[in-house]
Order: C-alpha cells, then sequence, then structure tokens
C-alpha cells in the first residue's frame, strides 16, 4: 500500500463468513476509512471477476462499492467503506418499517436483470438446469441424505425426483442476468440510507425469478403475508409464480445445506436460520406439481428438527 500512496494509520482485521479472503478496515489521517481485501493465490481470478462485476453494475446504475485501488496480480484491493449495517442487521425492525427498503432491493433486481446478457454470459458458467443439479447433489451429501432430514427410502426417492423435475423445468426456461446470492446479508446500507450490493463476482445468467427467490427467503425471512405482497409486484401469472415456487424450492434447500457445512467447520452462526429455511422450501414444494402429500410429511418432519445435532 505505501509504494502506491496508500499509508493508513491503523489497520483493523474484519471478522468474516467462510471465505478465504480476508478483510481490514483502514483508518487515514484525515479520518476516512476505506476496506482493504486480500485474495490467496487461488481467488486471484475472483479479485478480477469482481472489477469486471463492479463495472458492468455500476454501468447499470445499481449501488455496489467503489474500488479504489486495485493489484488482483498480487491479490489485493482497497474498496469504499460501506459501513457495518446490513439489511440482515435490520431483522429487529418491524415490517412495516422494512417493506420499503426490500422493494427498494426488488427495483435493484429489476436493474440487474436490464444489464446486456451478452456482456454476462462470459464472466460465470450459466446457472441452468445442470448447475442447479449440481448444487442440489452437494445439498445431498451436505444435508438431505440424512434420515432425520429425508426420512426413509421412499420419502428419500420422492424427494430427489421432485428436485429433478424442478431443476429440469428451471433450466427449461431462458435464463436472465441474476446476482446468484441476492440475500440481506449481502445488501449494505451505506451513509446515505441507500442499498449497495456486495458480493457481486458471480453475477451470470440464471432463471429469472432465482433473485427474487433469494431475496425473499434467505436469512431475513418476510412474513408470509409479505412476501406474498412483493413477489405479487413482480408475478404476474400462475406460470410465473410456477418458476419462482421452484427457484424458492432449489434456493432454500442448497442454503439449508450450506449452513450445515459452515456450521461442520466451526462456524455455527448460521444454523438457527436452518429450520426457517426448510420450512420455506417445504411450503413452496407443497404447492408445486411436482410435489404433493409428501412435502406435508417433509414439512412436519423438518419442523420437529434439532439443528443442533446437524453440525456433528
Amino acid at each position: 500500500m505505501r509504494s502506491v500512496g496508500w499509508m493508513p494509520l491503523r489497520i483493523s482485521p474484519l471478522g468474516g463468513d467462510v471465505s478465504h479472503r480476508r478483510y481490514f478496515r483502514l483508518l487515514f489521517d484525515d479520518g476516512a476509512t476505506a476496506i482493504g481485501v486480500h485474495y490467496p493465490v487461488e481467488m486471484r481470478s475472483t479479485c478480477r471477476r469482481f472489477l469486471a462485476t463492479t463495472a458492468l453494475l455500476e454501468g447499470g446504475g445499481i449501488r455496489v462499492p467503489s474500488v479504489l485501488h486495485s493489484e488482483c496480480d498480487s491479490g489485493f484491493s482497497i474498496v469504499e467503506d460501506l459501513g457495518s449495517t446490513s439489511l440482515y442487521d435490520l431483522a429487529d425492525r418491524p415490517w412495516t418499517k422494512l417493506r420499503h427498503r426490500f422493494e427498494a432491493a426488488m427495483a435493484t433486481i429489476s436493474r440487474i436483470q436490464r444489464l446486456p446478457a451478452a456482456d454476462i454470459a462470459h464472466l460465470n458458467p450459466e446457472l441452468g438446469a445442470d448447475a442447479l443439479q449440481a448444487e442440489v447433489d452437494l445439498a445431498w451429501t451436505r444435508l438431505l441424505s440424512r434420515p432425520e432430514i429425508s426420512g426413509d427410502a421412499e420419502l428419500r426417492s420422492l424427494l430427489a425426483e421432485a428436485l429433478d423435475a424442478t431443476c429440469r423445468n428451471l433450466g427449461a426456461a431462458p435464463l436472465i442476468p441474476c446476482h446468484r446470492d441476492f440475500m440481506a446479508r449481502n445488501l449494505m446500507i451505506d451513509s446515505d440510507g441507500r442499498l449497495a450490493l456486495i458480493d457481486h463476482q458471480d453475477l451470470r445468467l440464471g432463471p429469472r425469478f432465482y433473485d427474487l427467490a433469494s431475496l425473499l427467503n434467505d436469512s431475513l425471512y418476510p412474513p408470509r403475508s409479505e412476501e406474498r405482497h412483493l413477489r405479487n409486484r413482480a408475478i404476474q401469472n400462475a406460470e410465473d409464480l410456477l418458476v419462482y415456487r421452484r427457484c424458492v424450492v432449489q434456493r432454500t434447500l442448497k442454503a439449508a445445506a450450506t449452513f450445515v457445512s459452515f456450521a461442520g467447520r466451526g462456524h455455527d452462526r448460521h444454523l438457527p436460520l436452518v429450520r426457517p429455511t426448510l420450512a420455506r422450501a417445504a411450503h413452496h414444494l407443497e404447492r408445486l406439481p411436482e410435489g404433493g402429500p409428501f412435502a406435508t410429511e417433509l414439512a412436519r418432519r423438518w419442523h420437529a428438527l434439532d439443528v443442533t445435532a446437524l453440525s456433528a
């Protein structure tokens, strides 16, 4: 940093999830702050993709942290400090106060979807049927194959067939730009009170309602009435609703399995999110053609789940 004129007075490590990236808050002599990011060697391509997606998103009028300096070859960058408050951190506020935040987030999704698909297609592999199925396969390894989750062989088979159909159906429709991890923990509140999108280097083409499904069903859960109100702003017909429900099922099962995987690696703070995430999956699976009565049994089983045992 010193060689390029960045000389902070203090460097404070910041906590993160389980990424191998490391974050630091940099304090400068004029009182300004910034965030330093270190990418290990195996993640240098992530740094370059972050630069590319920053440019694309800024060009589309989407608020993201500005890149102040970057040396991806050495695995270091400095980005704008957006503070420490995410949408997830507002979970204790009444939903009457949060609704406008979610509506602003949905407006951001719309702007992402209007980005040029051709400029995004080469950045990351598309989230089509094969990729969606691969994520489900990983969820089976991490979580879904456990007897306390999927029960006996008959129930496991019914769930597997339903998820295969869900992924096939989602992959059959045209894919559009999506963030891929558009949820409350990746939406920061900047100093002007605006939502800013982070962790966007995985921008890619994916199912139409994937980002909406992530927003309304991952980490910060609107009550059913609020979810219905918000989704009805984007969903115009019964066919679209099926696409949305399939996105919810695939996304929530992937997310729940990821939370369990984190816990198995010693990061168990997301374990309390497992049961409500599975509840969202069951609710929407029950309402899909490939779902049905067996999803009611899954809902009962998941409601009684002892999540503390999942990290063992």
